[in-house]
């Protein structure tokens, strides 16, 4: 077992612990907030932030500075770009308010549309289905630990 192993697992059980602790004198269960967040099912997932930083290479530029993907801005490409943040970070369970807030104070209602939209162009749209699977395939490069990225892959796209 490797150190990282090692602290990874240690961590886990002082988190598991804490909860218990917590539900037994409390009487319901915390939410956890650490470096990395944990799903249910225990697997380290990327944070919005982390996962925010690798749709730089992709966003559009205005007077040769990138236009952030939290803008208000409306150009197609900015869009596109909003529509796949959307969806992965949904589709890595984080919550629709959660993502929302992130990213420019939306509500959760808009990322639903954002995630339709996202299902409509990747059934329609060749060249937006290649941006999306050469982010993801960027993301599962980087991203060594595991994840729930690997979840991606098995998301339905129902129109």
């Amino acid at each position: 077992m490797t150190a990282s192993d090692c602290k990874k697992k240690i961590e886990q059980e002082l988190i598991e612990e804490f909860i218990l602790k917590f539900e037994e004198k409390i009487g319901y269960k915390p939410t956890v907030i650490t470096d990395k967040e944990m799903t249910n099912d225990g697997l380290i997932i990327l944070t919005l932030n982390e996962l925010e930083n690798y749709f730089t290479p992709f966003l559009p530029k205005t007077r040769g500075r990138d236009i952030k993907l939290g803008s208000k801005d409306r150009t197609r490409s900015l869009v596109e770009l909003r529509c796949i943040f959307f969806f992965i970070a949904r589709s890595m369970n984080y919550t629709l308010k959660r993502v929302g807030q992130y990213l420019g104070g939306r509500d959760h209602t808009t990322v639903i549309h954002n995630i339709t939209t996202f299902k409509n162009l990747y059934d329609t749209d060749e060249i937006f289905k290649m941006k999306y699977n050469t982010i993801l395939k960027t993301l599962k490069n980087d991203h060594h630990e595991p994840s729930t990225l690997e979840h991606t892959d098995k998301v339905e796209l129902e129109s």
